[in-house]
């Protein structure tokens, strides 16, 4: 059992799309990670196992995540998103790198650009933004339209 989180009990676990390419990700049968979501300790702890190791692999504590419930991780981008339930918003996070391949020069960037997270392109992780809800989400689930 993992016990990185030291306060109250984990509240979401989710598994870990794999990385097939630099384009896409997909959930395998042989999945080594969750991610694990803690209320009490306002954490987000992507959790890996191998062999008899169990360690966190990436980690998210934020001042702006007020009461994570859900994550759902994005199947085209290294990009998490947080339902947060008492702050009634959603919150992105992205891991990876970006790499510009929008199929037209002077579209989103130059083509074949790539962007790390962090102001410099080297951190960890990076915050991408949030959306304000109505109500109190519980659930999170993005949709990618092309």
């Amino acid at each position: 059992m993992h016990r990185g989180l030291e306060g109250d009990h984990s509240t979401f676990l989710d598994i870990v799309p794999e990385k097939v390419d630099d384009k896409t990700q997909e959930i395998r049968g042989m999945n080594d990670g969750v991610i694990v979501m803690c209320r009490g300790e306002r954490a987000l702890q992507h959790v890996v196992a191998w062999k008899d190791e169990v360690e966190v692999y990436e980690e998210i504590r934020d001042s702006r995540m007020n009461d994570p419930v859900a994550v759902w991780c994005s199947d085209r981008a290294d990009v998490r998103t947080v339902a947060d339930f008492d702050g009634q918003k959603l919150l992105s996070y992205r891991f990876g790198w970006v790499k510009i391949e929008d199929g037209q020069e002077g579209g989103c960037g130059p083509q074949g650009a790539s962007y790390g997270p962090g102001e410099d392109g080297m951190g960890d992780h990076e915050f991408a933004g949030e959306l304000q809800a109505s109500g109190f989400p519980f659930q999170v689930s993005v949709a990618n339209v092309n």
